[in-house]
Parts: C-alpha cells; sequence; structure tokens
C-alpha cells in the first residue's frame, strides 16, 4: 500500500466516523503483519509507535519526506531545548520519577537555557491530511538520528485514541486533579512511555496532550552530555595548568 492509498484510508475513516480505526493506525506496536506503508518499520511489540516510528527508527531524508506527504509540511530545528514535563509538576515527579530525573538530567542549568544535540521535526497542518492532530513534535537524537521523544496535541478527537490504546493496551494508570479539570492516563513498558494529559479548556471542552518517551534512548543523550561536559571541565582544568 503507498502513501497515497494510505491517505484514502485514513479519509474513509474520518467521513464515516470510524475514530476508533482511526486511533489504532497511529498509536499501536506492530508487527510484519501491520506495517504502516512507506515508513521505517519496528518490529518490536514492547514498545509504542506512532505511524510505525520507533526507538530503532533511523532518521533519512528519505523518511522526513515520507513524514511530510502524510503529515503535511513541517519545519526542522536543531540543537533545541528539551522539556519531558507534562501537567501538574508534583503530580508528574511523583508519578514519572525516571523521566523526571532525565529531564533534571538534561536540564542541568536551573532556569537557563540548555540545547542538545537534537533534530526537531514539527508538524502544524495535519488536519489538512486528515490527520486528526493540531501540533505534531517528534524529537530525534542528531548524533544516532534516534527518536527520543513524541509531543503530540489535539485540540479533539482524542477519546477515540484513548479508547484504541485501551483495546491494545489495556486500562491505563490514572491520575486526577481535585476538581477533575484535568488527569493524565499513562501506559508503561520496560524502556519506553506513553502518556495521554487530558485537560478542560475555558468553554468546557477536552484537550489532549500526547507524550511517547523513549526512555533508553533519553538516557543514552543524558549520559553522552554529561561525558562531553566532564571532558570540557578536563579539558579547562589543564589549559589553566599550563597557562600559569
Amino acid at each position: 500500500m503507498t502513501l497515497t492509498s494510505k491517505r484514502v484510508l485514513i479519509t474513509v475513516a474520518v467521513v464515516v466516523g470510524i475514530g476508533l480505526v482511526a486511533g489504532a493506525l497511529y498509536f499501536l506496536p506492530r508487527g510484519d503483519s501491520g506495517k504502516t506503508p512507506g515508513l521505517a518499520q519496528e518490529s518490536r511489540t514492547d514498545t509504542f509507535t506512532f505511524f510505525g516510528l520507533g526507538p530503532s527508527t533511523k532518521l533519512s531524508s528519505e523518511l522526513r519526506d515520507e513524514l511530510e506527504a502524510l503529515l503535511g509540511d513541517g519545519s526542522v530545528e536543531t540543537s533545541t531545548t528539551i522539556d519531558l514535563t507534562m501537567g501538574d509538576a508534583e503530580s508528574f515527579s511523583a508519578h514519572f520519577p525516571r523521566l523526571q530525573t532525565l529531564h533534571h538530567a538534561l536540564n542541568y542549568l536551573p532556569r537557563q537555557r540548555v540545547e542538545h544535540d537534537t533534530i526537531q521535526l514539527t508538524y502544524r497542518y495535519a488536519r489538512r491530511q486528515n490527520i486528526p492532530f493540531d501540533r505534531i513534535r517528534l524529537v530525534f537524537s542528531g548524533e544516532r538520528e534516534t527518536p527520543l521523544f513524541f509531543s503530540l496535541y489535539s485540540k479533539r478527537d482524542g477519546a477515540d485514541f484513548i479508547e484504541s490504546i485501551q483495546k491494545k493496551h489495556g486500562a491505563p494508570l490514572t491520575i486526577g486533579d481535585e476538581e477533575g479539570n484535568a488527569r493524565n492516563l499513562y501506559w508503561q513498558k520496560e524502556n519506553a512511555l506513553l502518556i495521554i494529559s487530558v485537560t478542560r479548556n475555558r468553554i468546557g471542552f477536552n484537550e489532549y496532550n500526547f507524550g511517547i518517551y523513549y526512555l533508553d534512548n533519553l538516557t543514552s543523550l543524558s549520559e553522552t552530555e554529561k561525558m562531553a561536559r566532564e571532558a570540557a571541565e578536563r579539558e579547562k582544568e589543564k589549559t589553566g595548568e599550563l597557562a600559569f
């Protein structure tokens, strides 16, 4: 099936209103029998994917072209900041300690901008392609060219995705606030985490933020950057000794 065929399939699903089918296409782990046309494929079933993109996917110019054909025009940024948090900071820290530790390690200078060796692809016009997201950010390691995390936002349509994900991965763990205006749903694999933050906007409608985090890849980035900083500090000390 070509990418064009894929877009036709999604269009039919939207027109007929089969949100569950659409949700299944986006987030589920895929084996050889469930490939997304044209995009790099993950054969593992112990992780989460987005259109077949998973923790071992390699970014390439061909993949960028295919993503743009599927998701519409996008932008590319390098050396970006990384924010892994979602929702209430205290609740996030309590429920996602490994992710919080990684966030602090990657943002090691408090209240200062820390840039990383990343490639960030952002798509804001996916709805024109009948892909029901208002913003899609795919963040890759610049050195390894593998995904670090995906951040997705939908003003609506999230409920159908949640139902589809539950059918494949079971019931999520849920975190709610006392007022009932926000909640986090999450699914945990050994080295991957899928979080959906559901918040109610000012006019009473739900909005949905999705985060897919590849913990091993994020850990590798954090450790690589720490080693580079330590090497730079040793070089600085050596220079000081030679100078004086």
